[in-house]
């Protein structure tokens, strides 16, 4: 049998425009990203490719450098990290998501840093390892942004949640589909 609602329309709404709560604005999240980039210099490539790519926090820990096809300018997003199982994303599907040229720079930067620092990740292929080289978890990312978002003026809790949303909001906001 069928799904019996995939022929029901959606309910027309007013609500055009309304900014998802718990999101920061376009000037907040410049004044995050300078912050960490001043201040938290190790955790900007994390910072930045959370806010400008729409990745969960289980997906960004979970983020390998064979997911990273530079040629293609893509991440292949495959799986997520939750509870200290890697497994599939939250979906069950895997998707792709382009690379601008600024994050792509970024992550470049970032892979520099580890192979000069021979950051024990390496061995793992993570993208973005404890410093054990384990999977970071997202409590990690909640704890320095808390610091990070004092000093950029942010008066909101921020985490890898809110940075999705962020995402997700602005880019409505520009008149882009996000997915």
């Amino acid at each position: 049998v069928g799904d019996p609602t995939s022929r029901v329309a959606s309910p027309e709404t007013s609500r055009r425009g309304i900014r998802e709560s718990r999101t920061l604005t376009g000037p907040e999240l410049l004044r995050l990203i300078e912050a960490v980039e001043a201040h938290a210099p190790r955790w900007y490539a994390e910072v930045y490719v959370a806010a400008f790519s729409g990745l969960r926090p289980g997906e960004l820990y979970a983020l390998r450098w064979s997911d990273i096809d530079e040629a293609e300018r893509i991440i292949e997003v495959r799986r997520a990290h939750r509870r200290g199982v890697e497994g599939t994303t939250k979906t069950g599907a895997a998707r792709r998501i382009g690379l601008s040229d600024t994050m792509l720079e970024v992550l470049r930067d970032h892979r520099a840093r580890m192979l000069r620092e021979q950051h024990p990740g390496l061995r793992k292929g993570l993208v973005f390892p404890s410093d054990k080289g384990t999977h970071r978890t997202p409590d990690a990312l909640l704890n320095r942004l808390a610091s990070l978002g004092e000093r950029a003026g942010v008066t909101q809790r921020l985490g890898g949640q809110v940075l999705r949303r962020t995402f997700n909001t602005l880019a409505l906001d520009a008149g882009v589909n996000p997915t």
